[in-house]
C-alpha cells in the first residue's frame, strides 16, 4: 500500500490514529473579562516605538505534570484588534525560586539567558520576521507561536517578551491582569535589567499544553494579518518521521481543535484540500504532502506568499505524520491572514 494512501485511510477513520491531546492551563483563572485592563507590556502609545521588556512568573503549582509540553500562550485583551512588531523576541524558560532582584533580562534572540535557568525562544523576528497577532476582546487570544517548551516538572516558569516599533490597531494594547501573578519589567527594547520586581500585577495568561516526556511534533501557523500570507512550521520533527501531510479548513466557529475531522471542522475547503492531497505524490518541502528531508519543510518553516489566502481570513491547520510506530495527528493551529 502506498504510504500516501496509508495516511489518507488513517485520516478517514479506517485506521486507528492516536491524536495529540491538548489541554489548557489558566493563570490564575478562566474568567476572561475580569481583571483590571493594563497596558504593560503591550500597550500605551508612548512605548510602542521605544518598546518594553517584560517577564511574567508562572508558579510551578499552575503547571500540569501530565501535560508538560507548552505549545502556545494566550492573553485576554480589553479590546478587539491587532498587535504587530518587526522587532520582537518572545521566549519561555525556567526561573529560580526565589526570583532574583535586580533581575537580568535575556537578550533579544536568547543569546544570553540572563537570570533565567534556561530559555526556549518561541518567536524571534530576527530569524522569523515580523510578529502579527490578532486579538478578540474578553477572549483568550493565542499568540500562535513557532516553538514548544518542555517544563521540567519542578521549577517556576517565566514568560519573556521584549519589543520595539509596535503597531497596534483597533484597541490600545491593554489586556486583563491578575492580582496574584508576579511581573518584572523595564521600559525599552532589550533592557538589561530591572529593579522593579515581583509586583503581583502580571497579565492573565493561558497555556496550551500536551503530554509526552519530550516535545511532540507540534504544528505552528502564523499569519501576517491583512496580507493573506504567513508561515507554517513544525517543531520537534523526529528523524524517524518519514512522511506527513498538512490540511486546513476555513470553519473556525468552534474552539481550536474541537472539530470532528482530525480536530478540524469539516467544510468545503477541508474537503477540497483532502481531494488535492489525494493527487499529490509526497516530496521534500511540499507543505501539503511532505517527506522528511534536512533543511526543507517540515524541518524549516514554509513561507506562505502574500495573497494566498483572502486577507483577514482565519484558518485552522492540522498535520498527520508517520514514523515507524504509525501515523499520529498533531495539534490544530489557528491563525488569521
Amino acid at each position: 500500500m502506498p504510504r500516501s494512501v496509508f495516511i489518507l485511510l488513517a485520516m478517514c477513520g479506517l485506521l486507528v490514529v492516536p491524536t495529540l491531546a491538548q489541554s489548557t492551563i489558566y493563570i490564575p483563572d478562566n474568567v476572561q473579562n475580569a481583571g483590571t485592563c493594563n497596558v504593560i507590556p503591550f500597550g500605551q502609545s508612548a512605548t510602542f516605538s521605544a518598546g518594553y521588556t517584560y517577564v511574567a512568573e508562572i508558579p510551578a503549582s499552575f503547571m500540569d505534570p501530565a501535560n508538560p509540553v507548552v505549545t502556545d500562550i494566550g492573553f485576554t485583551p480589553c479590546g478587539t484588534g491587532s498587535w504587530s512588531s518587526a522587532d520582537v523576541s518572545i521566549a519561555i524558560g525556567h526561573l529560580p525560586n526565589p526570583q532574583p532582584c535586580p533581575f537580568t533580562f535575556p537578550t533579544p534572540g536568547g543569546g544570553s539567558i540572563g537570570s533565567f535557568l534556561d530559555l526556549t525562544v518561541l518567536w524571534d523576528s530576527g530569524a522569523q520576521g515580523p510578529f502579527n497577532w490578532g486579538v478578540t476582546q474578553d477572549t483568550w487570544s493565542p499568540m500562535n507561536l513557532a516553538a514548544s517548551f518542555l517544563w521540567n516538572g519542578s521549577d517556576n516558569v517565566g514568560f519573556f517578551v521584549t519589543f520595539q516599533n509596535a503597531t497596534v490597531s483597533g484597541f490600545n494594547g491593554a489586556f486583563h491582569r491578575s492580582g496574584s501573578i508576579a511581573r518584572t519589567y523595564s521600559g525599552g527594547y532589550g533592557a538589561a535589567s530591572s529593579a522593579t520586581c515581583g509586583a503581583l500585577s502580571a497579565l492573565k495568561m493561558c497555556l496550551t499544553v500536551t503530554g509526552g516526556g519530550t516535545p511532540p511534533c507540534v504544528l505552528q501557523a502564523q499569519g501576517n494579518i491583512g496580507s493573506g500570507g504567513g508561515v507554517i512550521a513544525y517543531s520537534s520533527v523526529s528523524p524517524l518521521t518519514f512522511q506527513g501531510i498538512t490540511l486546513f479548513g476555513y470553519d473556525t466557529s468552534g474552539p481550536v481543535g474541537g472539530g470532528s475531522f482530525l480536530g478540524l471542522y469539516p467544510d468545503s475547503t477541508a474537503a477540497l484540500v483532502l481531494s488535492a492531497v489525494l493527487g499529490i505524490s509526497p516530496s521534500p518541502g511540499n507543505p501539503l504532502s511532505w517527506t522528511n528531508a534536512p533543511g526543507l519543510f517540515p524541518n524549516a518553516p514554509f513561507v506562505i506568499p502574500a495573497g494566498t489566502f483572502p486577507a483577514n481570513l482565519t484558518v485552522d491547520f492540522v498535520g498527520v505524520k508517520i514514523d515507524p510506530s504509525g501515523p499520529a495527528v498533531t495539534n490544530v493551529a489557528r491563525t488569521t491572514f
